[in-house]
């Protein structure tokens, strides 16, 4: 489990934003919801899940797929710990993780699900400290597959490609932006000489000639993150005095979008469809409170106004549904909400 508690740990450091710190306006009125929500509720911790169609699901806790069809639950030891996948369908999904090498180090894995069954994909060579893939993304017609030592690896059918970035990086995504040009976007801590943290340095790699260049790089403070929030769209949250700005990052320029003025709240992370139907996770600029809100280029709907304590972890959009990731660290228990949109 100390591989899990690393991974909660940075992904938490990496995209969650500070409430307290969010701005206090005239109050803000919104649309009623404008979607219907169920929840689905796992007294374990859910790092990520796969949507097969709007009635079935995997999801991964550790060392267990769990899949989900019509509310038949099943559970399937995949002898690593995995906290990341995705696919193409329920015969062909890969998980991302590590398995134990000694009792201080681990090698990266890599597990193919196909036909109800499980089996090694890659395996890596050079055991480490928390050595793990971090993230797994399907682009291209192909699997795409980031570790914690800065290597990216591809799959195609059974075919296998190594790339070596930079091992004091995490490869926290890989992504496709609108223009088909693929992305790593790595980060790691920065540490003064007594060790203390005193903040972050993200880079963005792109990928060409069957290389990865360098092509953006920053030291920060605070909250930053790089991400697809739309198909082929590649959003980044930055911190601007006391409230996150989201931009689209395209061929190293920064487009502002989802502007706190117009929508009327501040941005955690957004998933959507376009610019015109996207769900936000955040909370009203006059308020403190984490939710979701709806936004179509207009106007904005108040979908679920308090989730508590639940950190995001993440959201998918497929099929015009809305699947958001909670967890909750106190009590260990994880919530799969759901959205479809009123008839």
């Amino acid at each position: 489990m100390k591989t899990l508690n690393i991974v909660s740990a940075i992904i938490i450091s990496f995209l969650i934003v500070s409430c307290d710190n969010n701005p206090v306006s005239t109050k803000r009125e919104f649309l009623p919801p404008l979607y219907n929500w169920s929840v689905d509720t796992f007294n374990i911790f859910i790092s990520d899940f796969f949507i097969i169609d709007s009635n079935s699901y995997f999801a991964l806790s550790g060392n267990n797929l769990i899949y989900n069809s019509n509310g038949i639950v099943t559970n399937s030891y995949i002898g690593a710990v995995c906290n990341t996948l995705d696919g193409t369908g329920p015969n062909n999904i890969i998980l991302g993780g590590s398995r134990a090498y000694n009792q201080s180090s681990s090698v990266p894995v890599l597990l193919r699900y196909s036909n109800g069954s499980i089996s090694d994909l890659y395996v890596g060579t050079n055991p480490d400290t928390d050595n793990m893939f971090f993230c797994v993304r399907f682009i291209d017609d192909m699997f795409w597959c980031g570790t914690t030592k800065g290597e990216v690896v591809t799959v195609s059918g059974n075919n296998v490609n190594h790339y070596d970035i930079d091992s004091s990086y995490y490869i926290l995504d890989i992504m496709k932006d609108n223009s088909s040009v693929v992305y790593a976007y790595a980060g790691k801590q920065l540490r003064d000489t007594n060790g203390f943290v005193t903040g972050s340095n993200f880079r963005l790699y792109s990928f060409s000639n069957n290389e990865w260049n360098l092509v953006y790089n920053e030291n920060i403070s605070g909250v930053f993150n790089f991400y697809e929030g739309i198909t082929n769209h590649i959003f980044c949250l930055k911190p601007k005095s006391n409230i996150n700005e989201t931009f689209e990052y395209i061929a190293g320029n920064f487009t502002k979008i989802l502007d706190e003025n117009s929508t009327g709240v501040w941005t955690n992370l957004a998933r959507g469809k376009s610019l015109t139907d996207i769900l936000i996770c955040g909370g009203p600029t006059d308020g403190h409170n984490l939710g979701l809100y709806y936004w179509d280029g207009m106007k904005t709907s108040e979908e679920i106004f308090d989730m508590g304590f639940f950190e995001p972890i993440t959201m998918k959009y497929k099929n015009g549904r809305y699947y958001v990731l909670f967890r909750l660290q106190l009590i260990v228990k994880s919530l799969l909400i759901k959205g479809k949109l009123k008839i």
